[in-house]
């Protein structure tokens, strides 16, 4: 089922907690000492101010504050098994941050892939070029191309609204690319050296 970004009053959205796409309930937070709205008093507070939704599917809460998510914090997918340790320890960083900011998270994952393609040999004096010197098939020089554009992107001001849902789909998009060149370019590797160590070892 395709993610459904949690969106601010949305009546239904993939859930935080189950990840199932669930129609969502919605209510005011109680204010223990009520809270003035205009000339009224009210016993809660605006519900643009504290929010709460419950998952109709497996009943736990989402918290809201100023209309952005606050819990549970959105976490990002797992590393490739094979992710060397230098690029895993910036993309498990750029995972944690990107619920609060996927801008940071495209620069994280950007900083990444540089050591991605270091490991992988590329030479020249800038991404571009290190990237070019890998003479990759089209397909995976495609990858390649649009993570170091997003990446650039977020790093730089430019078209892409990384406050908005744009920026959290792109970054989940960019991890899974960048799992995707860990899974095409750097596990065959590895895998075929344990396999060639098992064999002289037996």
């Amino acid at each position: 089922m395709k993610y459904d970004e949690p969106t601010f009053e949305k009546s239904s959205f993939t859930c935080p907690h189950c990840g199932v796409k669930a129609e969502m309930y919605w209510t005011q937070a109680r204010a223990r000492w009520g809270v003035t709205i205009g000339p009224p008093h009210a016993d809660f507070f605006p519900r643009e101010t504290i929010a709460v939704a419950q998952c109709r599917d497996c009943d736990n809460l989402s918290v809201w504050i100023d209309k952005k998510m606050v819990y549970p914090t959105r976490h990002g997918i797992e590393p490739h098994d094979d992710m060397p340790e230098d690029a895993k320890a910036l993309f498990l960083e750029a995972q944690d941050v990107l619920g609060a900011s996927p801008r940071s998270s495209c620069a994280l994952l950007r900083l990444s892939l540089e050591l991605l393609v270091e490991r992988l040999g590329g030479t020249g004096n800038n991404l571009y070029e290190r990237i070019e010197s890998l003479k990759l098939p089209p397909d995976l020089a495609e990858v390649f191309k649009a993570c170091r554009l997003i990446g650039n992107q977020a790093a730089h001001p430019g078209v892409i609204q990384f406050d908005s849902s744009q920026g959290a789909e792109l970054a989940n998009t960019l991890s899974g690319f960048i799992n995707l060149i860990v899974a095409f370019l750097i596990s065959p590797q590895i895998q075929a050296s344990r396999i060639l160590s098992a064999l002289k070892k037996s």
